[in-house]
């Protein structure tokens, strides 16, 4: 997402590159059209249903890849969730 231009926004598909989780991570590409030069992007990745998403700013001059983690108290509030099921 561009920080100012929404007519700038693009929504693609992500291909999956590795076939099985590699130390607990996926990794992911996506071919986007030409971007409008800028310092940073807003990255969304968010199911089909609009139930969940991770988001990060991508900083331009810090090369092509981002990092997208679920937040860690995402983590803490699932863990809470399960011990109180049991």
């Amino acid at each position: 997402m561009h920080p100012t231009r929404k007519a700038d926004d693009q929504t693609v598909k992500l291909r999956a590159v590795t076939v099985e989780p590699q130390n607990g991570r996926m990794e992911y590409e996506a071919v986007f059209k030409p971007l409008r030069p800028t310092n940073h992007w807003y990255l969304r990745v968010e199911d089909a249903s609009g139930i969940w998403r991770v988001e990060n700013k991508w900083i331009v001059s810090q090369g092509n890849a981002v990092n997208l983690t679920p937040m860690d108290k995402l983590f803490d509030n699932g863990k809470q969730a399960a011990s109180t099921e049991q």
